[in-house]
């Protein structure tokens, strides 16, 4: 069975190059990302909350599902929190904020670089089970000093690669030696001039008459 030729090195180094140097000028990434998947009891006259700082401007997805009855869903930044934790007056965000939800199915773009508060007041009678599920796609790019170390090292083993696949083409295969032709001894003859027989070259006496011909 024939074995398959490795890849060059040197092809290998850029292709990765390459690669490096196309992720430092487009540094866009995109994804979706489950941050929060529980389910908590809220009892009666008590409230939970949990609280992201959001950065680039991307949705996020709100689910959760009350069991039990409803709560007070509010949406607030750290001061207006503050306000409700101290049972003060406070400001929430309109949406996705509402009183008395069971079940809520929400996309929201949070404000950037902002810590919010998601709270789930129980006002109402008896205990609920809070049931929640927040994702988010995320896009963004690469900071500066990352797309910089890409480039760099990308251009480094790009030039290598390059190098190398050219030297070993410059150097080549080894070069084949020329076929080495058979060496012909040609043999010389002595004629006897009496008899004519064919006698070996350092023959004294022909072979035939054994006349001197030496």
């Amino acid at each position: 069975m024939e074995q398959k030729k490795p890849v060059p090195v040197g092809v290998v180094l850029i292709v990765i190059g390459v690669v490096l140097f196309i992720v430092a000028v487009f540094p866009f990434f995109s994804g979706t990302d489950r941050f929060l998947n529980e389910t908590h009891t809220v009892s009666a006259g008590y409230h939970f909350w949990v609280s992201y700082t959001f950065s680039g401007g991307n949705s996020i997805h709100i689910d959760f599902t009350v069991s039990g009855g409803a709560v007070d869903f509010w949406v607030m930044d750290e001061d207006e929190y503050n306000h409700f934790k101290n049972g003060e007056g406070f400001n929430y965000y309109s949406s996705p904020s509402g009183p008395s939800v069971s079940t809520a199915s929400i996309d929201w773009v949070p404000p950037q670089n902002e810590k919010v508060y998601f709270v789930w007041d129980n006002t109402g009678s008896g205990s609920k089970s809070v049931s929640m599920s927040f994702s988010g796609s995320y896009t963004g790019f690469l900071p500066d000093w990352a797309r910089f170390v890409a480039g760099a090292l990308g251009g480094v083993l790009f030039f290598a690669g390059l190098s190398k696949v050219l030297s070993t083409r410059a150097r080549g295969s080894p070069p084949v030696p020329p076929p080495t032709m058979p060496s012909v001894v040609v043999e010389e003859k002595r004629f006897c001039r009496y008899c004519g027989a064919e006698n070996k070259r350092d023959a004294v006496f022909c072979e035939k008459c054994a006349r001197k011909i030496g």
